[in-house]
């Protein structure tokens, strides 16, 4: 199974972290989805918004192992999905994704979460939480 990440997991320390190996990927982009900060909190949530686009890497092949530790590091504030992101070829890749759950819809701010912002403002704090 293909799993586009699109917030914290696409720091490669992270996701060593929570999967504990590395696993071949690629950059990637989700039509219909944008990337929200929670509120009052460091990490992201994706959601649907048709006229947005998502950014984010797909990682390949992932075992059932690397999905049991995903599905715990991920809240039961997201359900995991199918999606079709496109890569860098613009071919269209069948994966799984973490989107906000609608009955937690309340949780996602009016503020974009960036890789950037993230790098800049909340990782080293974020890195805390998971050791």
């Amino acid at each position: 199974m293909n799993l586009f990440a699109y917030g914290t997991l696409i720091f490669e320390d992270i996701w060593q972290q929570v999967v504990g190996r590395a696993v071949k990927n690629g950059p990637a982009e989700l039509q219909g989805y944008e990337v929200k900060r929670v509120v009052d909190d460091l990490y992201p949530v994706i959601q649907p918004a048709p006229a947005e686009r998502a950014s984010g890497v797909i990682y390949f092949d992932l075992t059932t192992t690397d999905l049991a530790r995903l599905d715990q590091y991920e809240s039961h504030f997201y359900e995991r999905i199918e999606v079709h992101p496109v890569n860098e070829k613009n071919e269209r890749i069948t994966c799984q994704t973490y989107v906000l759950s609608e009955s937690y819809s309340s949780l996602a701010s009016e503020d974009t979460w960036t890789v950037q912002w993230f790098a800049d403002h909340a990782k080293a704090e974020y890195m805390k939480r998971l050791s």
